[in-house]
């Protein structure tokens, strides 16, 4: 919003969040909306395959099921239910509040206290936040499946264990992901796309949750082409998980991760997005300057030894596409 209208802005936020009426209809109309979005996802099968994926990979742990929920769970859902998680999750203790752009702290602290209480609200950093956990991390299920669907395109993924928000690792590996499917200069954007033409779009993420996280590369293609694309895949990432990355791309993917978090910066909404996860997710927030730090601090062998760490356990492999049940597993 305009920075004038900040008042106005804190008042709604905080009566939606009070002071929601949860009415039987609004709720009812919503369920709807949800359930269109699903059919949506299920229509999108480049969106649908990684929640396939993750489930795949952590067949029996919650970090397995999708977070839009089923339509069996969204149509069960009563208002009594709704209404006690409400009452129950959204309350002063539980909030994190965060803001960034032409805004005075000082101020905001102000108006949320006018609307929510003096005695509800901490200042930041009292480290009383601490995510909810499982407490075990999953451990990767190596299992395949095939997912028979009338697509123009085969969709492929392999993924594993990756690492949790707050392991030490994390910033070596990183770099290997970047190293990895990153972007246009990344190993298998370079061997897939531009030397073969074998697709459009390939990549690997990492994301981390608070047990454990997730690695995964991603690849659509034409069937035919399908398991040419798998091969290289499982030999790319192998190679990596053998030692195989070299300098160069080590040294380029590091850049490319100091490149990406100073262009986030430009938008007030991305540093809202990295405040509010860090406070969540890590109870810490890392300035840029401590952040680009770690990073530069990451060396080729911490890198080579946390892709060996992560890349070196089984793999799960996803397959969307018009093939019949077991192909390509």
């Amino acid at each position: 919003m305009l920075d004038k209208d900040l008042p106005l802005a804190v008042d709604h936020l905080c009566d939606m969040l009070q002071n929601s009426l949860i009415r039987s209809a609004d709720l009812d109309g919503e369920r709807q909306v949800i359930l269109e979005e699903i059919n949506m996802h299920e229509d999108t099968p480049d969106d649908l395959i990684h929640d396939l994926a993750q489930e795949t990979l952590w067949p029996d742990h919650p970090l397995g099921r999708p977070i839009l929920g089923t339509k069996g769970s969204i149509e069960a859902a009563t208002r009594q239910q709704v209404h006690r998680f409400y009452k129950q999750h959204y309350v002063a203790g539980k909030y994190v509040v965060v803001a960034a752009g032409n805004v005075d702290h000082d101020q905001l602290l102000t108006l949320i206290r006018d609307r929510i209480g003096a005695g509800r609200i901490r200042r930041q950093g009292s480290g009383s936040w601490k995510p909810r956990s499982t407490g075990q991390a999953p451990n990767p299920s190596g299992r395949s499946l095939v997912k028979k669907r009338k697509t123009e395109q085969a969709h492929i993924m392999l993924g594993t264990n990756g690492l949790a928000r707050t392991d030490p690792d994390r910033f070596a590996f990183g770099v290997v992901n970047a190293a990895l499917g990153g972007g246009m200069s990344s190993r298998l954007f370079q061997e897939i796309r531009e030397k073969r033409g074998l697709v459009y779009s390939v990549y690997s993420y990492h994301t981390m949750y608070t047990e454990a996280g997730m690695f995964a590369a991603y690849a659509g293609t034409t069937p035919a082409r399908a398991k040419e694309v798998l091969e290289i895949l499982r030999r790319e990432l192998g190679d990596v998980a053998s030692g195989g990355l070299t300098v160069e791309e080590f040294e380029r993917a590091k850049g490319h991760m100091k490149g990406s978090l100073v262009l986030s910066l430009d938008d007030p909404g991305g540093r809202m997005s990295r405040i509010g996860k860090s406070e969540i997710s890590h109870g810490e927030i890392l300035t840029v300057n401590q952040t680009l730090k770690r990073i530069e601090a990451v060396t080729v062998d911490h890198a080579r030894r946390a892709a060996e760490r992560v890349l070196s356990q089984p793999m799960s492999l996803t397959v969307l596409g018009p093939f019949a049940k077991g192909a390509l597993a």
